[in-house]
């Protein structure tokens, strides 16, 4: 009995029927909003949003048991690891689209179906307030959560493993973030590449992108003009408004007047930069964004306690981030500045800092967004962006 249980197993837990559930119903939300029908496919979002799904992937991802990780050691595989790791550290665009379709858009571990990232940002934009998401798992729409598309690193990247397609495979968020830096040896899973992808006619939801915000296509238009009857998300319907006043209002209704002289001075501020391109959209958040070579960084966002969450999403640029991070960090007051596996954070006497600290030096944070955008332009401008030593020695032993 013993052995079976240390014995390899394709996942940490058998997948559960909501799995199945979930993604057909995000599957008929897809499909509702190719027929223009708003109304039902925020009906379809709303109905996947099962607490079942949220209980799983929080008892995978969330901590590292014994009852479900099963970790292992091994010494000889441990005195391995490089301590340096070279080359990117996620796949390129083109790298990843392509390893999602060979895998079927498929989890490769537990072999659920699992939604294309793009998919989800193009349904979230054409459906605001629908695909709740936060910084917390509860705010987060359960079906989303466990069923969004990650790329995994079988031989994980802090182990020296590469991110050539070989090395990865897709992989849904528990599955994912259970495993994390482990070797499948360590927590007992069998290697996925050993078993053939299942490919059908699952599309990751792919062709809501036909929808896709950023192009010309009147069925945007038909899908917008039609609001979910007797519903009000209370959330602008229309692109990025960085100077609606009336947006501003609604959305610091609720600040004390510090916070919205600090609010309006640091979006003036913003405003300011035009070498680098920043800009800010609001719905229930405020966030400040910066376009990258492949994508959009979110770099910050403000949420309506006022507090700012440093970064609400910068993909794969965590090394050019980091530059940001550090600048910010030693001008907050308690200022701190730490690493995670995906990202560097920022923190203020180790708690969210708020839009009042972020702003008690302007000029650090004019000098944080220019460096960051130096970083993200190349190689080149990123080796002439001093970083400040101060916050590294701060940074030491900083958890989460």
């Amino acid at each position: 009995m013993e052995d079976d249980y240390w014995a390899p197993r394709e996942s940490f837990l058998p997948p559960i029927a909501e799995l199945t559930v979930a993604a057909d119903l995000l599957a008929a939300a897809a499909d509702s909003l190719l027929a223009c029908n708003e109304t039902q496919a925020r009906s379809y979002i709303e109905a996947a949003n099962i607490p079942t799904l949220r209980a799983y992937t929080r008892s995978i991802a969330s901590q590292t048991t014994r009852e479900i990780h099963r970790l292992r050691d091994f010494p000889e595989i441990r005195s391995t690891i490089p301590i340096v790791t070279s080359g990117p550290r996620q796949p390129s665009p083109a790298s990843a689209r392509k390893i999602y379709r060979r895998d079927g858009f498929r989890c490769r571990y537990c072999g659920c179906r699992i939604v294309s990232p793009q998919a989800q940002s193009v349904i979230s934009k054409l459906l605001p307030g629908a695909v709740q998401w936060g910084p917390l798992d509860t705010q987060l729409n359960a079906a989303f959560y466990t069923l969004k598309g990650v790329l995994d690193h079988v031989v994980p990247y802090a182990h020296g493993g590469t991110s050539e397609p070989d090395n990865v495979v897709a992989s849904c968020q528990p599955c994912n973030y259970g495993k994390g830096k482990f070797l499948i040896q360590q927590v007992g899973l069998s290697d996925p590449r050993l078993r053939p992808p299942k490919v059908d006619e699952w599309d990751g939801l792919l062709r809501v992108l036909s929808l896709s915000p950023t192009k010309s296509n009147p069925k945007i238009k038909s899908v917008q003009a039609k609001p979910a009857a007797g519903r009000s998300t209370g959330v602008p319907r229309h692109p990025p408004m960085p100077k609606s006043v009336a947006s501003i209002d609604d959305f610091a209704s609720s600040f004390s007047l510090g916070n919205r002289r600090n609010l309006d001075d640091f979006l003036h501020l913003i405003e300011s930069l035009g070498d680098v391109g920043a800009f800010y959209t609001i719905k229930k958040v405020l966030i400040v964004k910066v376009p990258a070579e492949s994508a959009t960084i979110d770099a910050l966002g403000i949420e309506a306690d006022a507090t700012v969450q440093i970064p609400w999403w910068i993909g794969p640029y965590k090394r050019e981030f980091r530059s940001f991070a550090e600048r910010l960090a030693a001008a907050l007051p308690g200022g701190t500045a730490y690493e995670t596996e995906k990202m560097w954070r920022v923190r203020c006497f180790g708690r969210t800092p708020s839009i009042s600290e972020v702003m008690h030096d302007p000029e650090a944070v004019r000098a944080a967004f220019t460096a960051l955008k130096c970083a993200l332009s190349g190689p080149s401008d990123w080796a002439s962006v001093d970083r400040p030593t101060s916050v590294l020695e701060r940074c030491q032993g900083q958890a989460p």
